[in-house]
């Protein structure tokens, strides 16, 4: 079922987002991990060999910062056999495999592009966030950039994840967990003001 996100009439709109497709920062996580990388509140970082996900707090960095669907640190196989499952990892990577069986590549391929594996994977390669920042007319330092991203203090000086819970979705047994989900679902529910 999916939930309408009420707007209050005192927040304006947002502005129409420009079509840029959603870049996630992506890399070994041997790399992320020697690096110790800052992420920004909300921000994804994807390790390409471990297929393991981050989401930055804007607090903590990469190697305090706990990988989003791992509980106790369990691997995705642990919590396989935990939901019920049976079977050796070759059985629980085998589960993973589509209908059709697809790879990102021919899934690729058939929403129309052309190309080699090559090809489809330069269009994986993206701008970090100040790039696009001055890609879009901005000028300054990566600390100019920062100084843009801070903006005013939050209503009440409260976090987003708040706000949300408490003036949008009303609900205060919602978890940060869910905040995340909301912000990562690929199907959008409709913004239905209060007086709907």
């Amino acid at each position: 079922m999916e939930r309408c996100y009420p707007v209050k009439p005192s927040i304006p709109p947002m502005p129409p987002a420009k079509k840029k497709p959603l870049q996630v920062k992506r890399g070994r996580a041997q790399a992320f991990t020697r690096a110790n990388i800052l992420l920004f509140c909300g921000q994804p970082a994807f390790e390409v060999d471990t297929f393991r996900l981050k989401i930055g707090d804007g607090i903590h960095r990469w190697n305090k910062l706990p990988y989003i669907g791992e509980e106790d640190g369990k691997s995705a196989y642990e919590i396989w056999l935990e939901a019920g499952h049976s079977g050796t990892v070759e059985d629980f990577l085998n589960s993973l495999v589509g209908a059709d069986g697809k790879s990102t590549y021919e899934l690729w391929l058939s929403l129309g592009n052309e190309g080699t594996i090559a090809d489809f994977l330069k269009t994986l390669e993206g701008l970090s966030a100040y790039e696009v920042w001055i890609a879009d007319g901005h000028t300054g330092t990566i600390d100019d950039f920062f100084e843009y991203l801070r903006g005013p203090q939050g209503v009440d000086g409260r976090s987003a994840f708040e706000v949300w819970r408490d003036d949008y979705m009303h609900d205060p047994s919602l978890t940060m967990e869910d905040y995340i989900k909301s912000m990562t679902t690929i199907t959008w529910a409709p913004i239905v003001p209060d007086n709907h």
